[in-house]
């Protein structure tokens, strides 16, 4: 199949809310294989429809991937709706291939019951919590239209968009919080570098 370019933030095609899939034929299959080729030509641990450009409610996801192998152990979606949802948690510095350099202290439900399809059309239902259930939200925000930047103060989006921010080292890592740091300037989080030779490289 074809590794596809990646949409990243602003592309309106991003924000569009997905169809559900009715024939699960050829071209559900080619577009799941672009999501494979396109994902395991980079690093991440899932892939939505839209972020290729297609319309399609279906994502890959292989939360549990070995990025030193080649293996393809992924799996695959389609017209996903979540059942139900209990607790909260916070997923820390979660990333999206579709918001580069970008990292965002995310709320998430704890557990969660997910129903939908696999790739052959035969009903799925899982049960998932802690890692799982939060790449299952985040891949099925995609399909919603929703992205990691709606999680960011108008202040911080505009910042973000004109590629001025960066991401704020904090006690769990990159935290997801942003803060103006000059490339010159002492990283924030406390070593004797400059941001540009610490965090600055994130």
């Amino acid at each position: 199949m074809t590794t596809r370019r990646i949409l990243v933030y602003p592309d309106a095609r991003l924000r569009q809310r997905t169809k559900a899939v009715l024939d699960f034929d050829h071209t559900l299959e080619s577009v799941v294989e672009d999501l494979a080729d396109t994902l395991y030509s980079t690093t991440g641990v899932g892939l939505a429809a839209p972020q290729i450009g297609s319309e399609l409610s279906v994502f890959i996801y292989d939360p549990f991937r070995n990025h030193e192998q080649s293996n393809r152990t992924y799996s695959v979606l389609v017209n996903p709706r979540v059942r139900r949802n209990k607790g909260q948690t916070t997923s820390f510095s979660e990333g999206c291939k579709s918001a580069p350099h970008l990292r965002v202290d995310v709320p998430r439900a704890a557990k969660l019951t997910v129903d939908g399809f696999d790739r052959a059309g035969e009903p799925v239902r899982l049960q998932a919590d802690g890692y799982l259930a939060i790449v299952l939200q985040h891949e099925i925000d995609h399909l919603n239209g929703v992205l990691l930047t709606d999680q960011l103060q108008p202040e911080e989006l505009a910042a973000y968009t004109a590629g001025k921010w960066r991401n704020r080292p904090g006690p769990n890592g990159m935290d997801g919080r942003v803060a103006k740091v000059g490339r010159n300037d002492p990283c924030p989080c406390g070593s004797d570098l400059k941001f540009k030779k610490c965090h600055g490289r994130v």
